[in-house]
């Protein structure tokens, strides 16, 4: 057996003080010192004929709710797999705007960071529901919706459709979180913030295209430009308090919050900031290289003193803060690589481009999300990183096996 279940058999004996066997303590030092994020298994989720899964939440101890590229909502059961599709309230175009024509180095262009357009048209070139988040009591879900912008809310647990609101933003809406249970505020592509509640509909200009934006307190909330700033703004004065240039400015995604820390994700790097700081680089705590190279960050976690990141070539890695080092999976790399999941081998661009390599072809991991009730329970999704190339990947992660 594994020294891990050793580990937990001892403790586990020495607690009901019946343990009369001897136990190496410096194996207890390694294992203590290291999360269980070491033994967490993948147990794949089979999500077929939808595109990219860019965006989790739980809704429940066993529930998950995803969002996709092809504006799909789908709530998956953890426990026996099944998947149910929640009826999207927004009517879509028929036809395309832009041409279905694609090059052949168009097949290989990364999933856009930031589409090039600004102001973009109303049904841009930016897909998908990027971002959902659920009131602290669980009673509603937001649903980021990149085309057309605005906000969906449903009901929970029944996840049915209530409203459509932050119409107001001009470009595609990355990131919403709550504020409390009726209020939240959004990050958009036009480069506005905007405050959303009963009775309040407020925007503001920040200094660029909002990629990211988390809460930091009751009144406070930071926001990640590509342009490569985070800022911490007054929610309820819209007003900026603090401005904190980034030294890694390439492919900004993504960000994760815990009290007064932030970690944001680049190309290549993590960075930690400390938010209480004021307004230049002294705010960079550390920084750390990304396991999935120059492939860019594309989701991360805060919790405790690890940092989960999730990476473009298909790689989850957790990042010890405390220690700057890497925690080790079992096989003993400082990552784990998602399964294959599932890809269109029926598509004209796997045919033409990728036919027989989709083995070689990573699923990056757009989302990552722990329960709320049990920290040993990792929700992932994502897809090729291939803008033209359409899959899905999702799995259930956890230290029970």
């Amino acid at each position: 057996m594994s020294d891990h279940y050793h580990l937990y058999k001892f403790l586990n004996d020495r607690r009901s003080g019946s343990t009369h066997r001897r136990f190496d303590y410096r194996r207890v030092h390694q294992y203590t010192r290291a999360p269980s994020t070491s033994i967490l298994t993948e147990d794949p989720i089979q999500v077929k004929h939808h595109d990219k899964i860019f965006s989790s939440t739980w809704i429940s101890d066993d529930r998950v709710v995803v969002g996709t590229k092809d504006n799909k909502l789908l709530a998956i059961d953890t426990m026996d797999h099944t998947l149910s599709e929640i009826p999207f309230a927004i009517t879509m175009p028929t036809t395309p705007i832009s041409s279905p024509t694609t090059t052949k180095h168009q097949q290989f262009e990364r999933e856009p960071v930031t589409p090039s357009s600004i102001p973009s048209k109303r049904f841009s070139k930016c897909e998908g529901i990027r971002s959902l988040a659920t009131n602290p009591s669980r009673t509603l879900l937001a649903v980021a919706v990149a085309d057309p912008p605005c906000v969906m809310i449903y009901r929970l647990p029944e996840l049915t459709f209530l409203s459509t609101t932050a119409q107001e933003h001009r470009d595609a809406v990355f990131s919403v979180q709550w504020i409390d249970d009726t209020a939240f505020i959004t990050g958009s592509r036009d480069g506005t913030m905007g405050l959303w509640g009963i009775g309040t509909a407020k925007r503001w200009k920040t200094s660029g295209r909002v990629r990211d934006i988390k809460m930091m307190n009751t009144h406070e909330a930071a926001s990640l430009s590509s342009i490569g700033n985070v800022e911490i703004w007054n929610i309820h004065t819209q007003q900026k308090e603090r401005h904190m240039p980034l030294w890694r400015t390439r492919e900004l995604v993504c960000m994760a919050q815990q009290q007064h820390l932030l970690a944001v994700g680049s190309q290549e790097h993590v960075t930690l900031l400390d938010t209480r700081t004021g307004r230049d680089h002294r705010s960079h705590m550390h920084e750390f290289l990304s396991q999935d190279q120059d492939w860019g960050v594309r989701s991360l976690e805060l919790r405790d003193h690890i940092v989960t990141c999730g990476g473009g070539r298909g790689r989850i890695s957790f990042y010890d803060v405390r220690n700057h080092a890497f925690v080790p999976s079992s096989s003993g790399q400082p990552y784990q690589s998602v399964s294959e999941g599932w890809f269109d081998e029926s598509s004209h661009v796997y045919r033409n481009y990728f036919y027989g390599q989709h083995r070689l072809t990573p699923q990056a991991v757009y989302t990552l999300a722990y329960s709320p009730d049990n920290d040993a329970k990792l929700f992932t999704g994502g897809g090729p990183i291939q803008s033209s190339l359409k899959g899905c990947h999702a799995a259930l992660w956890t230290c029970y096996n």
